[in-house]
């Protein structure tokens, strides 16, 4: 079998072009042809949206890049604790690690991409703000998505990450997500619709990492 007849059975090539999950997935400047499928990331002093800003980065590239480069962002952004256990040292981050890349997967897996709008990562002085396009699909709520209810909106591209090992295919990344903050006693994460726009909101803990 030829690499054009794998990808067109993979579903990611069509009339001889990437579709747009072989764009994200595999293409070389993805952007060039889908400029919207990135993610803008920013640190705000406050607690608002304003115009003063720390930093600011445009994560381009294939999916797994954009991971990757929100990971370097936040956790260059985002304080480290430690603490010692017998002879070693133990770093820990103010926000478990696992909540963060799962948030972050989430977004670039089930934004919608035929909306004009990029994933946006937020760095408040009391949260973190993750926000996809898209609203949540078909019988997916609010309340239910909290019980690992979930629709794919992108099911190629869940089937790739998941093979990456980055994002589960059975709906638990978000229980265990709240289970997470629990286990550290932070807040859980919040959810919220703004108009066509999923957010999630992660509280930091006042004064450090716990």
């Amino acid at each position: 079998m030829g690499l054009e007849q794998l990808l067109t059975n993979l579903k990611l090539l069509k009339d001889d072009q990437l579709t747009v999950a072989g764009l994200v997935l595999f293409g070389r400047r993805p952007q060039e042809a889908l400029p919207f499928a990135r993610i803008s990331a920013v640190v705000f002093p406050g607690c608002e949206v304003g115009e003063e800003i720390v930093d600011r980065k445009e994560l381009e590239g294939v999916l797994e890049e954009q991971i990757n480069g929100a990971r370097s962002f936040l956790d260059l952004h985002l304080r480290t604790g430690a603490s010692i256990r017998g002879f070693r040292r133990e770093d820990r981050p103010e926000i478990p690690a696992e909540v963060l890349r799962e948030a972050v997967v989430n977004a670039v897996a089930h934004r919608d991409y035929s909306l004009r709008g990029q994933v946006r990562l937020f760095v408040f002085a009391d949260r973190v703000e993750i926000i996809s396009p898209g609203s949540l699909p078909n019988t997916v709520t609010l309340d239910n998505i909290r019980f690992g209810i979930h629709v794919e909106r992108n099911p190629i591209l869940v089937t790739f990450l998941a093979k990456m090992g980055l994002l589960s295919q059975v709906g638990t990344g978000i229980p265990r997500m709240i289970r997470a903050m629990r286990d550290r006693g932070l807040p859980e994460p919040s959810f919220a619709l703004l108009g066509d726009h999923f957010r999630v909101s992660i509280a930091r803990p006042v004064g450090g990492s716990r």
